[in-house]
């Protein structure tokens, strides 16, 4: 991941402007280290560019994933219990999500994670 990180750096310093190479970025310490590291690359680049439905879907995904984690992690938990620990994350994640939903249409995967953040609402009696 060294060399990869080194190449993103250098083009990033090039062109700081260039919302794509802060999602790669991101996408590169996601698998090399995990979410918490990948998820400031992803907000960077959605205030590189506003108009970037890869930036949005990213970090929406991260947050939801943040929230299933906290359901993964707690089994014992009841819905009310869980309620109260996903939604931070889910709430953070929503808007998110429904930006990249607007700007990229085509994306089922962003609407199959909103789909489901509406359905454990709904199951867990969360009102949005």
């Amino acid at each position: 991941y060294a060399g990869a990180h080194n190449f993103i750096d250098n083009a990033t310093a090039k062109d700081p402007t260039n919302a794509t190479l802060y999602d790669i970025k991101g996408f590169t310490l996601e698998l090399e280290k995990g979410i918490d590291e990948a998820l400031p690359y992803y907000q960077k680049a959605v205030e590189t560019d506003p108009n970037y439905a890869n930036g949005y879907y990213d970090t929406g995904r991260v947050l939801y994933l943040k929230g299933t984690k906290v359901i993964d992690d707690n089994p014992n938990d009841n819905n009310r219990q869980l309620a109260d620990k996903i939604r931070p994350y889910f709430d953070k994640a929503l808007p998110y999500l429904e930006k990249a939903a607007a700007l990229d249409e085509n994306n089922t995967k962003v609407k199959t994670i909103i789909d489901d953040i509406n359905y454990k609402y709904e199951v867990m009696g969360i009102k949005k």
